[in-house]
């Protein structure tokens, strides 16, 4: 203790406390030879009479604060903490704290440590930039007061990223699914795009049977054909044959295309032709004829009936009354 008091540092240093003054020699790894009384190592500090100190998690102190300077950085809600030391080492000063923050203004009261002269105060900001800090000490604003904390965005983590007020949200170009982010394009490929291709399918489908329905208007069941005997053939061409029947009561004359093997040289008779295919009626060209043009179809006239057959698929303009449906079949109707 003797030791210690009689220690006095240059102006512009102050000595530091006797606990630190004890340990000093140790903390810089210097033995003191055992025929010393004692040994003191760098007892005074060259620094202000109180000074701001940036503390680390891990318990280290930072390089002391400036004014206008920026003491130190920190992230959005994350805490950062000072220790103001007084090596004047008066125990009785109270010290404040003002933070000049984004939205609003702070003052809080230091909060003593154990080491006489020492405090402590720490603070949090949601909001990115820079936290200006008054310190006042015992009435008085501290000569590296005000000095500047800067906030950087908060960490988040992978695929996340820090809003205006520190909350971690999913980052641009992509979207909260399930309490996971993922990216716009992926849930186009994964949810709406399969949507479309149902869709798809159902217009299609709608469509098709829609095309089917009006198709059903030109066709004839075969079931409701009925055809003499012998069957009657009424003209023949290249690539058909036209077959004398009755539809539901109606004279008609029912085209039937010739097969390419039928057709060839040697085959079978008419009547044998339109027995063997009479299974597969349903690819035909159907003309339903009017009465007056029913009785020159009941001739055996050949000349005659395919004159009836030209008279009954067209009108007064020479233009057929209506169409088939595009697979081969149809009906004219007079």
């Amino acid at each position: 203790t003797d030791l210690y008091n009689a220690i006095t540092c240059p102006p512009g240093s102050f000595k530091l406390s006797e606990d630190d003054v004890a340990g000093g020699c140790a903390e810089e790894g210097l033995a003191c030879p055992a025929e010393y009384v004692g040994c003191i190592c760098t007892p005074c500090k060259k620094a202000d009479e109180v000074e701001v100190y940036p503390r680390f998690p891990d318990g280290t102190l930072g390089p002391p604060c400036v004014k206008m300077g920026s003491c130190t950085t920190t992230h959005q809600l994350e805490d950062v903490e000072f220790v103001v030391t007084d090596y004047a080492f008066r125990g009785s000063s109270e010290l404040w704290v003002t933070l000049h923050k984004r939205q609003d203004t702070v003052t809080a009261q230091g909060t003593p440590m154990d080491k006489l002269g020492h405090f402590r105060f720490a603070f949090q900001d949601e909001f990115e930039g820079n936290v200006l800090v008054e310190v006042e000490y015992g009435g008085e604003q501290l000569l590296a007061s005000p000095f500047f904390v800067t906030v950087l965005p908060r960490e988040c983590p992978e695929g996340r990223e820090a809003d205006t007020v520190g909350e971690c949200v999913c980052a641009a170009g992509s979207t909260s699914v399930g309490g996971r982010c993922v990216e716009v394009w992926v849930l186009l490929c994964s949810t709406i795009l399969p949507a479309v291709a149902v869709l798809v399918c159902v217009v299609g489908y709608w469509i098709r049977r829609y095309k089917r329905k009006a198709d059903s208007l030109w066709l004839i069941p075969f079931k409701d054909l009925a055809f003499h005997e012998p069957v009657q053939v009424l003209g023949r061409g290249s690539f058909g044959m036209v077959i004398k029947g009755t539809y539901r009561g109606t004279l008609v004359a029912v085209k039937r295309a010739i097969p390419k093997d039928a057709a060839a040289p040697g085959s079978a008779p008419e009547a044998k032709l339109f027995d063997t295919q009479v299974h597969d009626m349903q690819n035909r060209l159907s003309i339903c004829v009017p009465p007056e043009l029913q009785e020159r179809l009941s001739t055996n006239d050949e000349t005659d009936t395919i004159a009836a057959l030209h008279a009954a698929a067209a009108n007064s303009n020479g233009t057929p009354i209506a169409n088939g449906n595009g697979n081969g079949s149809g009906v004219y109707s007079a």
